[in-house]
């Protein structure tokens, strides 16, 4: 179980990976992406846009915003 019970209802609380050269963590955008679906996918991603994020994928602190239907903090 993750530090984040929304993610861990998505199923997503054990897909976060942790690069430890850079110290960050984050979950993959493709795994978002099969995880959403393709409406809720769509609204993250406008809910995303000129939000921080890494290459890689989103935080988990930003996704378990997302679903807990806060602002954006950055």
């Amino acid at each position: 179980m993750s530090d984040y019970p929304g993610l861990d209802l998505m199923g997503l609380g054990d897909q976060i990976v942790v690069n430890a050269a850079e110290g960050t963590a984050f979950i993959p955008w493709d795994i978002l992406e099969d995880a959403f679906g393709p409406l809720l996918w769509k609204q993250f991603s406008h809910w995303m846009r000129g939000q921080t994020s890494i290459p890689g994928g989103a935080f988990p602190w930003d996704v378990e915003r997302y679903l807990q239907g806060l602002p954006i903090i950055d």
